[in-house]
Order: structure tokens, then sequence, then C-alpha cells
């Protein structure tokens, strides 16, 4: 009874209607949806029911990334217990470890829909290895394979920190993509730069929200730079997307800037600072 409004739900999905490329009922118990993103990337789902070995009723839920999973999830969730109150529902998520076939039994304390929208990725959990039979611990990353396809590249010092978390929660609600956005400043340089190098070399695309404060940030700059090599590397072709958080760094003044070795400029507090003509 659960499956038809859960289908219902997602048929009527607003948010769905502008992207498809191709909405197919491939029989009585399943719904397949294709969502065209971009000219480059492509998402789809699907939603089936069917029955188990122990012949319980199951409803399968499949999607290309993390972010739409974590739509269809919540979906689940809210249908269940609005239409059905009370109703307890055993989750498992079944994929493809490091050692094969795994299965994630989630325990009544915990739901999936709840994990995914914290993005909880350094959460340990007790995973079943399907063969050889054994217990072991994963972390919530390990699992669902959780790798940001944005990186913003911000200072901590403008006004990036009242806007960054604005776009990148339309982003993650719009687009069903991860965003890679550090909130709590890194506590060591080895720990920043491990952590830039794993975000920017997952990402598919770089928002640079640009300032007089993130152009006199080393780490910026790294950042910045990093993103340069992966977008001048045909085998990654990231994208890079500035945002000019004040008029002294757009493009106009930017280009306006006398061509020699240091560039000289003042930030809010009126410290001089410099910055290479190169970047």
């Amino acid at each position: 009874a659960l499956f038809p409004h859960i289908l219902a739900s997602q048929m009527s999905n607003g948010e769905y209607k502008a992207g498809y490329r191709r909405r197919t009922e491939l029989e009585s118990g399943m719904l397949s949806v294709e969502i065209k993103a971009t000219a480059e990337r492509h998402e789809f789902f699907q939603l089936a029911l069917t029955k188990g070995a122990d012949g319980a009723t199951q409803i399968v839920v499949a999607a290309s990334s993390v972010g739409l999973l974590r739509s269809l999830c919540a979906c689940v969730e809210r249908v269940a217990s609005w239409r059905f109150p009370g109703l307890s529902l055993a989750v498992q998520v079944h994929f493809s470890g490091a050692d094969g076939a795994c299965v994630w039994r989630i325990g009544a304390d915990m739901t999936l829909g709840r994990i995914l929208a914290s993005k909880d990725w350094d959460r340990s959990v007790r995973v079943e290895l399907l063969e050889p039979r054994e217990t072991v611990s994963m972390k919530t990353r390990e699992i669902f394979m959780a790798a940001p396809g944005i990186f913003f590249s911000h200072s901590w010092k403008d006004r990036s920190i009242q806007v960054g978390p604005f776009i990148r929660d339309q982003i993650e609600m719009r687009m069903r993509e991860l965003v890679w956005y550090d909130e709590q400043m890194m506590s060591t340089e080895d720990q920043f730069q491990a952590r830039m190098n794993e975000g920017i070399s997952n990402a598919w695309a770089v928002f640079v929200f640009l300032s007089l404060e993130a152009l006199s940030s080393g780490n910026c700059l790294r950042e910045i730079c990093q993103a340069r090599e992966r977008q001048l590397d045909p085998t990654a072709n990231t994208r890079i997307i500035v945002f000019a958080m004040e008029k002294e760094v757009t493009y106009a003044e930017i280009a306006a800037w006398p061509v020699k070795s240091f560039t000289f400029f003042s930030a809010k507090d009126r410290v001089p600072r410099t910055v290479h003509a190169r970047t």
C-alpha cells in the first residue's frame, strides 16, 4: 500500500519535470526516470516493488548519485510517516565494497534519509560481507563513496561566509550534488593541504568566492592554483566559476591592474597586501 503513494509523490515532483529526458514505467511494479542535468551529466533513479527471499515485500531504491538517493530516501520516510504512522521500515543498503558484495542493515535508532541529509560521512557502522561471511566496521563515506562534486574556495574573512552556506544548500537541493564547503577552519596546515587535495581532485567544478581577502590568503591562492591545474588537465577538465565578492576584484578591475611582478592593494583592514601578477 505504501509503494503507490511513493510513486505518485515522485511522478508529481515538479523539481524533476523540467529535467526529464525519459520517464518510463517498465512494469506495474517499477518506475524508471532518467534526468538530464546538463549536456555532460545525466542522472537516473529507479523505484521497484519486489518480494524478498523470505516473502516480505521490499521497496528497492536505486540512484546515480548520493544527492538523488538522499532525496528519494527522504520521500520514502516522509510518505511512510504521513500515510502510515507507526509503520516500521527495515532498511538495508546493498553495495560493492573493496572486498566484495556488502550489506548494511540500518538499526531502528537511525534512518538512512537523516544520515544522508546530515552528510554524516564519518559515522562508523557495522557492515556484513556476504562472502566470506563476516562483520566489519566501515565509515559511511566508504559505503556511499561520498566525494563532493563541487568545491567551494573562500576566505573566512569576507562576505562568503554569509552567502556560501545558502548557495551550497541551493545547489544540493536543486542539482542533488554534494558540495565541499569547510565550515570549520582547519587546525593544521597538513590537514588543510590533505583536505584541499582530496576536495579539488574529486570535483568537476570549483566555485571561487573572490575577494581581496581571498587574494591575500596563501591557502585560497593554493586552491585557485590547483583548480587551474585541474582545468588545464584534459583528463579532468574541471570547471571554474568565479563570484566577485567585491567590486575591486571584478574582471574589469583586475584587467586594469598594472603588469608587473606584484600588484599591491589594501584589504578591508587597510593592511597592504601583495599578490603575484600571474594570479
